[in-house]
């Protein structure tokens, strides 16, 4: 974990003590305890993950949200954090992502046309009863 803190530290120089101290101390220490098997309820979702084997073109690990699978009734926002923690935390255990950033893949299609749905409903057809 301290490699992982100094190889990631904020700023042009890798490896910089001071920086990575600066993060160490600020760090909430419940983001060091979680887990996959913690989390498998979430991962299961499909909401926020990592694809097994899918890389960018550049060779970047790829992280996939999709928005349409959460709902707030179900999942609590400290649920879905937790899950953002660990898959970030897990991405950058390989040095190319760490080092040069992961690629984000944010399928809103879905989400999008609910949300239009749902701001449609409301404007026109709940207004004319």
């Amino acid at each position: 974990m301290y490699l992982r803190f100094a190889r990631c530290s904020p700023g042009p120089e890798k490896f910089n003590a001071k920086a990575a101290w600066k993060v160490m101390k600020n760090y909430d220490s419940r983001y060091l305890e979680l887990t996959a098997a913690s989390m498998e309820k979430q991962i299961l979702s499909k909401t926020l993950f990592i694809p097994p084997g899918l890389k960018s073109s550049e060779g970047h690990s790829v992280f996939y949200m999709r928005p349409s699978r959460y709902f707030p009734k179900q999942t609590s926002t400290k649920e879905i954090i937790d899950n953002l923690v660990y898959c970030m935390q897990v991405m950058v255990e390989e040095e190319k992502s760490c080092t040069e950033g992961e690629y984000v893949w944010c399928h809103v299609f879905l989400f999008l046309k609910k949300m239009w749905m749902f701001h449609f409903t409301n404007r026109h057809v709940l207004k004319q009863k």
